[in-house]
């Protein structure tokens, strides 16, 4: 890691990346800082650590959004493309719920028990958001309801969770990041694997769900490695 300016290399990426990395053992701080960004900064490469051979993790990936064409989606399967070496992913349905009614709760719909099973049965969680006026998306937080009751049958507790999101704003989904993991953490999720903040470009991902930028494919296969790794220890 060094402070100042990206090289030459780096600016030229197609959107901008900031991550804050989060170790096993310790935490540092890693920002990158791609194109249009200026004034001093922390940049340098993401080392993904060395996972030897394993079996594959079961991944429930959940986006946060109910668009025909959303692009959390896109980047969502980019995303289970890349990691396809250490998780067995499968997505989570959660735009076919309820709104969430205390009322409902002793016959719950079958809906709602499908995603605490799904959830419940994973190794680890994917959550890929938008941001909605300042927030997270109510079709996410409904689902996040739904999984944390009845009282005393939390599904997301001691659950591994990476989150991350995409939009084309300067910095991607970072407020609907910071208010997810606030609500994880107080539902006794484990959220990890560092934030990676978006800003979603034309041509960023291809039609086989491909990163077509190879510098931004290597920096997201480290997160979804080192993401791998903490959840692989977390499960043991």
């Amino acid at each position: 890691m060094r402070h100042g300016l990206p090289d030459a290399e780096s600016r030229n990426h197609p959107f901008f990346v900031h991550l804050f990395s989060l170790k096993s053992r310790n935490t540092r701080l890693q920002r990158g800082c791609l194109r249009g960004v200026q004034g001093p900064l922390l940049f340098g490469p993401f080392h993904a650590p060395s996972r030897g051979i394993m079996a594959k993790l079961k991944l429930a990936v959940i986006v946060g959004s109910n668009r025909r064409d959303s692009i959390n989606r896109k980047l969502a399967q980019a995303l289970v493309k890349l990691g396809a070496n250490a998780f067995d992913a499968s997505f989570v349905q959660i735009d076919d719920l309820p709104m969430f009614n205390p009322d409902l709760e002793p016959q719950r719909p079958e809906p709602t028990l499908r995603l605490k099973r799904e959830i419940e049965a994973a190794d680890a969680i994917l959550i890929v958001t938008p941001e909605h006026n300042r927030s997270i998306p109510a079709v996410l937080k409904n689902a996040i309801d739904w999984a944390s009751r009845p009282y005393g049958q939390n599904s997301w507790a001691n659950k591994t969770v990476a989150v991350t999101g995409t939009s084309s704003g300067a910095v991607g989904t970072a407020v609907s990041q910071q208010q997810l993991r606030m609500i994880l953490t107080n539902l006794v999720g484990v959220v990890v694997g560092g934030q990676v903040f978006i800003t979603f470009k034309d041509g960023l991902i291809d039609a086989e769900h491909n990163i077509t930028n190879e510098g931004t494919r290597a920096f997201l296969q480290g997160f979804l490695d080192q993401f791998a790794e903490i959840a692989t220890k977390l499960a043991a």
